[in-house]
């Protein structure tokens, strides 16, 4: 699902070992990168200082935000049928 996503917005997803250390070596290696996310479900993303740091609250909070720019969208219209 977000491999898709990601590609479909103009993206290049990568993989990498879950664990903050290698996660924080694949950022550096990719200046470029905007945001990254572990299967753990940690999400790290490059903006407003907190590049880096995958502070739960934060993330929840900028995703309804980025989220809630979308034109005539709802949230609840962009989850999967299963995701209830």
């Amino acid at each position: 699902m977000f491999e898709k996503a990601i590609v479909s917005a103009g993206g290049r997803p990568m993989m990498a070992k879950t664990g903050h250390s290698f996660m924080k070596r694949v950022l550096a290696a990719n200046p470029d990168a905007l945001m990254a996310a572990e299967m753990s479900g940690h999400i790290f993303m490059a903006d407003r200082g907190w590049y880096g740091f995958d502070c739960s609250l934060y993330n929840a909070a900028r995703l309804l935000e980025l989220w809630s720019r979308r034109d005539g969208l709802s949230f609840s219209s962009e989850l999967e049928p299963s995701c209830s």
